[in-house]
């Protein structure tokens, strides 16, 4: 077994490592672990945690009005507070697309308007059912409507908030229907 090296905090990773170290490097508030071989190469096996894949936002001005959307058709975003770079929009066919294999948890909450309303979550489907939904609200009249899923998904599966049946409200100072999707393993 090799004798393990223990070096102080340091700001940057040196240019030349040390065989069997461990080097901290300072990060922000935090710091990142890197340990090397016996080489002085440093294990592909990072431990150093990454930001969580996450994307979230609202409907935005993508539609106002009461009621500003019916039942039918596939919501679009136009607002958004967080982007990650393994999770994409696209306006165009107003899907959520992965882009790397893994957990994701998908949430929708919105107003309601008609007395019938129901949100499903399409995976892989752009016009989602009863039958062949990933996670779904039915909710009454004048009430926020929630749904959400959790599932796996493979890179290059997408997923869209569709509105089965139902209205939602929207108006341009008032924005009550937002998502977020995010990795969770």
């Amino acid at each position: 077994m090799a004798e393990l090296k223990v070096h102080k905090v340091v700001s940057a990773l040196p240019q030349t490592l040390e065989a069997d170290s461990i080097y901290l490097v300072r990060a922000g508030d935090g710091f990142d672990l890197y340990i090397t071989n016996h080489n002085g190469t440093v294990l592909p096996y990072k431990l150093n945690a990454q930001p969580a894949a996450s994307i979230s936002g609202q409907v935005g001005t993508a539609f106002t009005g009461n009621p500003g959307l019916t039942g039918g058709t596939k919501l679009l975003f136009n607002e958004f507070w967080s982007t990650h770079p393994d999770i994409t929009y696209d306006p165009a066919t107003r899907r959520f697309t992965f882009n790397r294999t893994g957990v994701y948890r998908c949430r929708f909450s919105g107003q309601t308007t008609s007395s019938t309303n129901r949100i499903v979550i399409g995976f892989n489907n752009d016009a989602p059912g009863l039958a062949s939904h990933r996670g779904q609200a039915y909710a009454g009249p004048s009430v926020t409507i929630s749904a959400e899923g959790t599932f796996a998904a493979n890179a290059g599966d997408f997923v869209v908030f569709y509105l089965y049946e139902g209205g939602l409200y929207n108006d341009a100072n008032n924005r009550w229907s937002q998502f977020s999707i995010e990795r969770v393993a």
